[in-house]
């Protein structure tokens, strides 16, 4: 907006005039300079506003992206998969359980679950709460005696499932096991701090369980199937 010309206040004769005629054109002034920093302060406030909006719009896109990015996430942190061996076959006592021991992992799991070394007849899937199916096989040596039993334990030696079965003669008997685990953190009994699986046998001596590498399947295997539920279950 083009401004008025500046008067000519010399031309006032009256003084009382010609002062009240530069008080008003000071104030008029004035209130120019307040519009002018006014529109610079909005044009201003309008560019962060943008700037911001911008910054919304990306922030929206946020969960897309994470998703996207855990979808290549290695699946073995977010659902465990566990495949454990030993590279020697096992001796068992008639009449006395025996606690196995695996010494060696045919799928890299991380070391929150499992060690081949520091009480490798531990597993402790406690550490990751949730839904696991375990599924322990035996392969004994053939011999017609007696039992064979294949048990898995929680902590405390707590028994969470076991099965029992005949001697059966003439070849390898191979032995499954098979458990659906619930457990609600590190100090849930039932696999929380740690699972131990266990051979019995009772056929009058010893009797081998023969290692995966020997032709055998012996072998415990853990899938993580599902997260804590969420609330109280009725």
């Amino acid at each position: 907006m083009a401004q008025d010309p500046t008067p000519n206040l010399f031309a006032i004769q009256d003084l009382q005039s010609r002062q009240a005629h530069k008080v008003t054109w000071d104030a008029l002034n004035a209130l120019r300079t307040e519009k002018r920093l006014l529109a610079e302060s909005v044009t201003a406030l309008q560019s962060q506003v943008s700037v911001l909006q911008s910054g919304a719009t990306a922030s929206a896109k946020l969960p897309a992206i994470i998703s996207a990015l855990n979808s290549e996430v290695d699946v073995a942190q977010d659902h465990p998969y566990l495949l454990l061996v030993n590279s020697a076959t096992i001796t068992t006592t008639t009449g006395l359980n025996k606690i196995l021991t695996w010494d060696t992992e045919l799928v890299a799991t991380p070391t929150l679950f499992h060690s081949t070394t520091v009480d490798s007849d531990k597993v402790f899937i406690g550490r990751k709460p949730g839904l696991w199916l375990s599924v322990l096989s035996l392969a004994w040596t053939a011999n017609a005696a007696g039992t064979r039993h294949a048990e898995m334990r929680g902590d405390n030696s707590l028994p969470f499932v076991d099965t029992r079965e005949n001697a059966i003669a003439g070849f390898t008997q191979y032995q499954s096991l098979t458990g659906l685990i619930y457990t609600t953190g590190p100090n849930d009994p039932h696999g929380g701090s740690y699972l131990t699986a266990r051979a019995f046998q009772d056929s009058g001596g010893n009797l081998d369980v023969v290692e995966f590498a020997g032709g055998g399947a012996t072998s415990w295997a853990f899938y993580y199937l599902a997260a804590p539920a969420v609330g109280t279950p009725r």
